[in-house]
């Protein structure tokens, strides 16, 4: 069983996005965590069907200054 979050990243079309967020909001208690994950997920998904996805960017290491701390010596 999928959860709604999965069924949001796998939808096929915005009218089923709106369909499973209306379906969603009938939920009553529903915890932060998850409102804000399925959230994401929807905003996730509507960008990749409209293929304005942010492209992914690796973290580069900055170089460690030996003189950064000059307590430590």
């Amino acid at each position: 069983m999928l959860s709604i979050r999965d069924k949001i990243l796998k939808a096929k079309s915005q009218k089923e996005i709106d369909s499973l967020f209306t379906e969603f909001g009938k939920w009553e208690y529903v915890s932060t965590n998850t409102k804000t994950k399925v959230i994401r997920a929807i905003k996730q998904r509507e960008a990749e069907l409209t293929d304005t996805a942010p492209k992914k960017t690796t973290k580069k290491r900055k170089a460690k200054n030996d003189k950064s701390n000059p307590r430590r010596k």
